[in-house]
């Protein structure tokens, strides 16, 4: 592990172009992962499944959130081949003619590929970094030799948040009950919704209700102690002291790339990429009010940034830290930074303000001089406000700005930016409930 730290300390040599790193978000979408199987050609009431499906799905889209981007993919439609999945809509504004169009040309014919379509739906929604939901129509199990359950796990596993409904049409009986457990399962293990349609009305009620449950805006949290789930252990107060070669099972990275962080010596290790990489993310969201501290190292220098943010999505995440960069009115100054991303809008705030007898707003060359630094910095929500600290010493403490309501969410910790890859050590993580 000391070897591997060595190298990653020669990294420091390098340099690159001195410009920040520009993040796009994607809007709020869904994908409707349609059965085309040869199993949709049987009878229901005397009208092929596939024929009740097309007529159905007409109203899911009349009636759909037009805040929310929708997409269509099929499986089965074309061949008996297993990699028969084609995207038939491109995610965009949903568009109840080109759906049914899109719907009434299928010919049911093939496998039933559910754990890949599900893989690649998810994909295409970019998983990993935004919210994802997928409503799967299936009238059977998986019969590409794969297990769908596992897939919607490891899905939810890696994604900030994956959720796969679930309507299952005609799978009633004994015949059909490893079916509907298969799918029940999806359902169930990436907190989705598993809904049964038994012919024409069963499933124009199920899309509806789906719909419904997409459309519906999460509830304000109540005001409770604030709670963790338990899967990792994780619990109130969270101190973090790194004292370990590994991160540890409390955490999830986005976008991971390991030649640029390590746990080493007592630290979080990262060096600034651009596009910035490496957001290590407690898996658990916190709600209610909470207080979060960090202890940064850094030399940080110009081009680069570093935060400790409460991250919903890439659309919501407030972000509290160090900023060097140039730009109209504040050219090659480095400050303190709070800023709040709300459905992918930015409002971000400058502090002037002295940290101690630490100037925080200061010159390119100033700064320079400045050398390595231990900087603390502190978020604490309390109702709807979020209010932003910064301190040279972890004791006393400024106050460097204010935030109101963001979508409930998880501590995360980040820096990016196309300066010199100086490395940021990050100790102390604490959290603990505010009464």
């Amino acid at each position: 592990m000391k070897n591997n730290f060595q190298k990653l300390l020669t990294l420091l040599l390098l340099s690159s172009v001195l410009t920040l790193p520009i993040t796009t978000f994607a809007q709020d979408s869904a994908i409707v992962v349609f059965d085309g199987s040869g199993s949709m050609n049987k009878k229901v009431d005397g009208k092929a499944k596939f024929k009740i499906a097309q007529e159905v799905m007409g109203d899911l889209v009349k009636d759909w959130n037009e805040d929310i981007k929708l997409g269509l993919m099929v499986y089965g439609h074309r061949s008996k081949a297993c990699d028969d999945i084609e995207m038939l809509i491109p995610v965009g504004d949903a568009n109840p003619e080109q759906f049914i169009n899109a719907i009434k040309n299928i010919n049911p014919k093939g496998e039933t590929p559910i754990a890949e379509s599900l893989k690649q739906a998810a994909e295409k929604l970019n998983y990993i970094e935004s919210p994802t939901t997928v409503i799967l129509i299936s009238d059977g199990e998986e019969s590409c030799n794969a297990d769908p359950c596992a897939m919607a796990k490891e899905l939810e596993k890696k994604g900030i948040n994956f959720t796969a409904h679930v309507i299952g049409f005609d799978v009633s009986g004994e015949k059909q009950a490893k079916a509907q457990k298969q799918l029940k399962c999806i359902a169930k293990e990436t907190g989705g919704k598993f809904f049964e349609a038994k012919d024409s009305k069963g499933l124009k009620t199920a899309l509806a209700e789906t719909a419904k449950v997409i459309a519906k805006p999460e509830p304000a949290p109540k005001k409770k102690p604030v709670k963790i789930i338990k899967k990792t252990g994780l619990k109130l107060p969270f101190n973090d002291d790194f004292e370990r070669e590994e991160l540890g099972g409390n955490y999830k990275i986005i976008k991971p790339d390991a030649d640029r962080m390590i746990v080493s010596d007592g630290k979080l290790l990262l060096l600034p990429t651009n596009p910035a990489k490496n957001r290590v993310v407690l898996k658990e969201k916190i709600s209610d009010d909470f207080e979060v501290s960090v202890k940064m190292n850094m030399n940080l220098t110009f081009g680069n940034w570093t935060a400790i943010q409460y991250f919903a999505d890439e659309k919501n995440v407030l972000s509290l830290g160090l900023i060097w960069k140039e730009e109209s009115g504040r050219a090659d100054l480095r400050n303190i930074y709070f800023e709040k991303k709300s459905n992918g809008k930015s409002n971000i705030s400058f502090s002037t303000r002295k940290i101690g007898k630490r100037e925080v707003e200061i010159q390119r060359d100033e700064a320079e001089a400045e050398g390595v630094k231990d900087w603390y910095f502190k978020i604490k929500k309390k109702g709807f406000k979020f209010s932003a600290y910064a301190s040279i010493d972890g004791e006393k403490w400024v106050n460097v700005g204010e935030h109101a309501l963001l979508k409930k969410g998880r501590i995360a910790l980040q820096v990016g930016g196309k300066g010199v890859e100086n490395p940021i050590l990050i100790d102390d993580l604490r959290i603990k409930a505010v009464k």
